[in-house]
């Protein structure tokens, strides 16, 4: 009796072992699991950590490209309002005559052999004319648009040059930025001055260039050049030829097939 009481006692013992093993791994299991949780949680947010640093340094890359093409943007916007003043400017490191276009028309510059005739080109002139200049908007001659326009004129001038009959030989006109910003420069200056003495106009002798002048026209070249039917009719009659009322109707023609003016 004895024996089997104490054989009970030990199977008791055994069970309430083997449950507490069962409830230990039960709990093992739990926590392993609980442990892959939270390991997958970790995961989860370090990947979501990493997507908000990855977003954040896309969000910065995003601005900066936006800033770098607003820069871009108005960078060239500058260009444009300042007319052929900008264009000249983005040359004037490396060509010197594209700085002295610049500084012509931006400070009325303009060095000793380029002037005209000496009493014209004064300080007053120089100031007078320096303030007329409207650097890049649509009435000025400076504006990229009529810059685009005065070149294509310069191409059918050449044209015209080219094929006359009186004249051969000649060489179709380059183009000078020097030359540009004196003829633009003089052109706003000209357009004022027509404005304020109605209709007056005069020729400024400021600088060291042959000057055609031509107000309501849209193709002077083809203004000028239809002197020729009078320079035509009268080039053989020695005296008048020679005449200053010949050349006040021809000068214009005879200034657009001068050998001598190819820029």
């Amino acid at each position: 009796a004895a024996y089997d009481a104490a054989d009970q006692d030990v199977k008791s013992k055994e069970s309430a072992y083997d449950a507490v093993k069962s409830d230990v791994d039960a709990k093992t299991t739990a926590k392993e699991a609980a442990d892959n949780e939270k390991s997958a949680a970790d995961t989860d947010v370090s990947d979501a950590a990493q997507a908000v640093s990855d977003s954040a340094d896309a969000i910065t890359a995003a601005e900066k490209a936006v800033e770098d093409a607003k820069k871009a943007y108005e960078d060239a916007q500058a260009v444009i309002d300042s007319g052929s003043a900008g264009f000249f400017l983005d040359s004037a490191e490396t060509d010197a005559t594209a700085k002295e276009a610049y500084n012509l028309l931006t400070k009325g510059e303009l060095s000793a052999d380029m002037k005209g005739y000496p009493d014209k080109y004064t300080e007053a002139t120089r100031q007078e004319m320096y303030k007329a200049i409207r650097l890049g908007q649509a009435n000025s001659s400076t504006s990229l648009e009529h810059v685009k326009f005065a070149i294509e004129r310069i191409k059918a001038a050449n044209k015209l040059r080219m094929s006359d009959t009186n004249f051969t030989g000649l060489v179709d006109y380059k183009i000078s930025d020097l030359a540009m910003a004196m003829a633009e420069l003089n052109a706003d200056y000209q357009d004022q001055q027509f404005d304020e003495n109605n209709g007056k106009v005069d020729h400024t002798g400021a600088f060291a260039t042959d000057e055609n002048l031509a107000f309501g026209v849209t193709n002077a070249e083809r203004a000028f050049y239809n002197e020729k039917d009078f320079y035509d009719q009268h080039k053989n009659d020695s005296e008048f030829s020679k005449s200053d009322e010949f050349w006040e109707k021809t000068g214009h023609y005879q200034n657009m097939v001068n050998k001598d003016d190819y820029i």
